[in-house]
């Protein structure tokens, strides 16, 4: 969800009936001129509406089915400033709006060292499901980088890890390195 997009009809009129403002004749772009929060707090809530409803047919399909939802991470402690303005960000919604229509989360983190640790630990804890993040390792990652990243994970309880490496170089360094924090 963001502010970028879906300014159809039946969203205009969904957004008028919600917050009680009228956009009627207004453009994307001047809604989020005048109206950016209050417009992506809007997005967030479609987007969950979108998901729970998204869940609940795949479940119908197959009861056994489980749905891992790759999204923005929650970013700060409940209550704190940037809690409250991941709805408002621009790029991210508060996952747990979608806490129980999904069975496993999967964060977008990208980050290192200790904002990667406390996105992590934060994300565990406040969210009920399991999570495995989607995270980065840059092609001049080594041991070094590699080993605290994993280590960060599985120490707070995350159930697995997804690991994004650019795709750019293919060379098996970064395997044999994540080998070697393996052993």
């Amino acid at each position: 969800a963001g502010h970028r997009g879906s300014f159809d009809a039946l969203s205009l009129e969904q957004f008028t009936k919600e917050t009680g403002i009228d956009v009627t004749g207004i453009s994307g772009k001047e809604i989020v001129a005048k109206h950016k929060n209050e417009w992506l707090a809007f997005r967030c809530r479609q987007n969950a509406r979108w998901i729970k409803t998204w869940h609940a047919a795949l479940k119908k399909v197959n009861p056994n089915l489980r749905t891992l939802l790759c999204s923005a991470p929650l970013e700060g402690p409940p209550g704190s400033r940037a809690h409250q303005n991941t709805n408002v960000a621009g790029k991210s919604c508060d996952p747990t709006l979608w806490d129980d229509d999904v069975d496993i989360h999967g964060p977008m983190i990208y980050r290192r060292g200790k904002p990667y640790f406390h996105a992590i630990k934060r994300n565990v804890e406040q969210l009920s499901k399991p999570l495995i993040p989607y995270s980065y390792i840059g092609y001049k990652w080594g041991y070094d980088d590699i080993a605290p990243s994993l280590l960060t994970l599985f120490a707070l309880g995350a159930k697995g890890a997804v690991y994004y490496s650019e795709g750019e170089v293919l060379d098996g360094r970064l395997l044999n390195e994540t080998a070697r924090v393996m052993d």
